[in-house]
């Protein structure tokens, strides 16, 4: 089931406390494109669990994959160490920015739920689903853009 707009962002209000000013100690692949952000905060460290269709803290110890998908690698790669500046949703859409001190890592949560690794110019650095539509391309070194908003918000 998927997150409506409304629930997301009351959801990024109640997380962001914590999130704030936390810095990225590790990130591991649990499978299927479900992946955790272990954050050390003001609060201790925190388990940030992203799914394809929602964020939260978890305290369960999950099993994570001990051979992670490349794109993963890559966030680690980039991310480790890095503090949290802002995490934001971006047009009251499904789409949640975090925002850290050199990188843009952007998830969004719809049909074919997707996460993107930017610089802070949105030039793609890593992404999990490559994607090509009329109206954006997903591929690393490519620019990125928000999706469309269909209606209003």
């Amino acid at each position: 089931m998927q997150l409506n707009n409304l629930t997301l962002a009351y959801l990024l209000e109640e997380i962001k406390p914590i999130v704030l000013d936390g810095f990225v100690n590790k990130i591991q692949e649990i499978g299927n494109g479900i992946f955790k952000i272990k954050i050390h905060s003001k609060q201790g460290t925190k388990d940030l669990l992203v799914t394809d269709s929602a964020l939260f803290f978890t305290h369960y110890g999950l099993e994570v994959r001990q051979n992670p998908n490349q794109f993963f690698a890559s966030l680690k790669k980039y991310l480790l160490n890095k503090k949290i500046l802002s995490i934001t949703q971006k047009d009251f859409d499904r789409v949640v920015v975090l925002e850290l001190h050199d990188y843009f890592l952007i998830v969004e949560f719809f049909h074919k739920s997707n996460v993107i690794l930017t610089d802070k110019n949105y030039s793609i650095i890593a992404v999990f689903k490559k994607d090509e539509t009329k109206t954006r391309t997903l591929a690393r070194n490519k620019p990125y853009s928000f999706p469309q908003i269909k209606g209003k918000n």
